[in-house]
Parts: C-alpha cells; sequence; structure tokens
C-alpha cells in the first residue's frame, strides 16, 4: 500500500492531503484560469477545495446524504451570490474524485466517489422549493427588524435601550433569546450570505449581541446561584456559533441548575481536562457545522473512558437536523431542539441513572 494512503477519517481530519494536489490539478487542467488569479483569489480557491473535501468527507463518514444536500443547498445560494457559475463547482468535485484515487484507501475511497456523486448530481439538479438558505428569517418579527436597523445604523445605543425596554416589559432572558437575539443572529448569517453586509458587520453585530447579554445577567440571574447538579456547555473545537448553546447553558442557570459555559472554539484537550477535574453531571456540545462532528466524536469517546463516571452527554446544533439518530452515532445520550427539550431530556436520563 502506499504509504501517503489514508483512512476516510484522517481524511476529514487533514483535508489539505486531497485539497493540495486537487488545487494543483485545477491550475494544470485549467491554466487560462489560474493565471489569472492573485494571490488571494488562490488561497481562496485552495479553501475552496479544503471546504469540499470536509464536508463531502464527513458525509460520507457518517453516511448521512442529508448533510451532504445541506452544503450543496448553502453553496448554490453563495455561488449565486458571488455571481459564480455553479459549473465551476462540479468540475472542482471532479477533479476532487481523480485526485481521492490515489489518496484514499479502500473502502473509504468508493464511499467517498459515491458522496462525490451525490453533490454532482444534486448541483446539476433544479433547486428544490425548500432550501432553507434563499428563506428570509424574522421577516415578520418586529423586535428583530428594529434590532438589526439599529446596529446596521451603527446606532448600538438604541438597541441595547430596545432590549432594555423588553425586560421593563416583562420579557425574561429566555425570552429574549428566542424571540430576539436567535433570529437576529440568524437574519445576520442570511444578510451575509446573500451579500448585503460583509463579515466584519457580521462580526460587529455578533459582538454586540453578546454583549448586550452579558449586560443583563446580574439583574435577569439574580438568585439564581444553586447547589444543584453542575452542567458544562461548550462548542466543538473550531466551532464559532455559539449563540445556541449558550441559549442552553443559560436556560439551565435560570433553572436553578449550576452551569458553566465555555463559549466557541474550546480545546477538547482543555476541556477535557476541566471535565475531569469538575466531573459535571450533565454536558451540552454544540456543533453548526457537520464538519465539527468527528470532532464531537472524538471528546465524546474520551469522555466516555474515564471509569466510574457517566455523564449525560447532550449534542444539538445544526449539523443534528440532518438525522434523528446521528447524536447515536457520536456517541450522546440524546439531542434536542430545544432549551426546553435539552433540559427535560437531561433531568430525564438523570432519573434513568439513578434508578
Amino acid at each position: 500500500m502506499n504509504a501517503d494512503v489514508v483512512s476516510l477519517r484522517n481524511l476529514v481530519r487533514s483535508p489539505m492531503l486531497l485539497a493540495v494536489p486537487a488545487f494543483q490539478k485545477l491550475e494544470v487542467l485549467f491554466p487560462e484560469t489560474a493565471i489569472k488569479w492573485n494571490q488571494h483569489q488562490r488561497l481562496l480557491a485552495l479553501e475552496d477545495f479544503v471546504h469540499h473535501t470536509r464536508f463531502i468527507g464527513t458525509a460520507a463518514l457518517y453516511g448521512y446524504q442529508a448533510l451532504l444536500s445541506d452544503y450543496v443547498d448553502w453553496l448554490k445560494v453563495l455561488w449565486d451570490t458571488l455571481g459564480f457559475r455553479i459549473e465551476s463547482l462540479v468540475r472542482s468535485i471532479r477533479i476532487l474524485e481523480q485526485c481521492a484515487q490515489i489518496i484514499l484507501q479502500e473502502p473509504d475511497l468508493a464511499l467517498f466517489l459515491e458522496f462525490c456523486g451525490f453533490a454532482i448530481s444534486a448541483l446539476e439538479a433544479d433547486e428544490k422549493a425548500g432550501n432553507i438558505y434563499r428563506k428570509e428569517p424574522g421577516v415578520e418579527n418586529l423586535y428583530v427588524r428594529q434590532y438589526l436597523e439599529a446596529l446596521l445604523g451603527n446606532r448600538r445605543s438604541y438597541a441595547a435601550e430596545l432590549v432594555r425596554s423588553l425586560v421593563s416589559q416583562g420579557k425574561t432572558l429566555i425570552d429574549l433569546y428566542e424571540e430576539l437575539f436567535i433570529p437576529a443572529q440568524q437574519k445576520t448569517g442570511y444578510l451575509w450570505h446573500q451579500g448585503k453586509i460583509s463579515v466584519v458587520r457580521e462580526h460587529y453585530i455578533t459582538a454586540t449581541t453578546q454583549a448586550i447579554i452579558s449586560s443583563l445577567y446580574e439583574n435577569l440571574f439574580q438568585g439564581a446561584e444553586s447547589d444543584r447538579q453542575l452542567m458544562f456547555a461548550a462548542c466543538a473545537e473550531g466551532e464559532l456559533h455559539e449563540i445556541g448553546i449558550r441559549y442552553i447553558a443559560d436556560y439551565f442557570q435560570h433553572s436553578g441548575w449550576n452551569t458553566r459555559y465555555f463559549g466557541a472554539n474550546v480545546p477538547a484537550d482543555s476541556l477535557l481536562g476541566e471535565i475531569q477535574a469538575q466531573r459535571p453531571a450533565v454536558i451540552a456540545l454544540s456543533a453548526t457545522l457537520a464538519v465539527h462532528l468527528p470532532d464531537l466524536e472524538c471528546l465524546i469517546a474520551r469522555i466516555r473512558e474515564e471509569k466510574h463516571y457517566r455523564p449525560i452527554i447532550l449534542v444539538g446544533g445544526h449539523a443534528f437536523e440532518a438525522s434523528a439518530d446521528l447524536w447515536q452515532k457520536i456517541g450522546a445520550d440524546g439531542t434536542s431542539h430545544s432549551a426546553r427539550e435539552a433540559l427535560a431530556l437531561a433531568e430525564s436520563r438523570l432519573q434513568e441513572h439513578s434508578a
């Protein structure tokens, strides 16, 4: 066997093994295109191959076409926004197919090629009516519209005042998550995807929202400290979308739990060390992008290695919407679509363990 041949799981973890030769092949096959690129455009083209490798590889690894369909839907919208032709995506994936034959070992090669075929078919097919990435979130939500208009107009103080006004009307932090913060973040992502705001503006809105949420804790969490069991909440390593898991952590805290929220892109080794030291009863982990599933699976397996310690591990995020049983494949105890479901599931699992 060629010493450079790898497994599908290793390819997902090290996508440059395939992305680099694929990019080099693209330059050879289409020199008239490559010669026009500056260094930044070359890096973006290589980055695209990395993303394609990771998303196709992850979908193949877990055997879910729905994971790949979601990525294709997202790509179609982005390519429209950028004014690119779908044919360029198909061309790139066909190049991945060719290069994979000298990188991947069987039976992983056959599986990867099968999912490349799925991607090409989906790209070439007429777009389905239900592409969620074409639907604008929060259209009928007055709070979201006013909040984002304020932030996009550089009126941060007005946005904060709007939130304080809602609190004075009796809205809890959980109400604000569900009615304002989460839909506002979803709409912000939509606006970027449609090319209506820049990445910098998207980051500004996210950072401002996080700051406003933090400013509410002192008043809305008074008396919420508890001697109840400990709960940890964190994003997968590399995962930057954190509003959902923060909502979960705050809901548990609001319900009387003792919670520790660690935020986005949490290094697995550091989190594992903290878990071993503190031994929380419940651990909630989040992955928005499917490419972070293998890292979550690895982390969960390492947690399970600890003898005489069996925490309840819940997972969630957009990646888990592809299949009702995906949580089982990565070794978790369950998944949920809301904070209320997560709390009910955690308490149910704890009762089962204590029975």
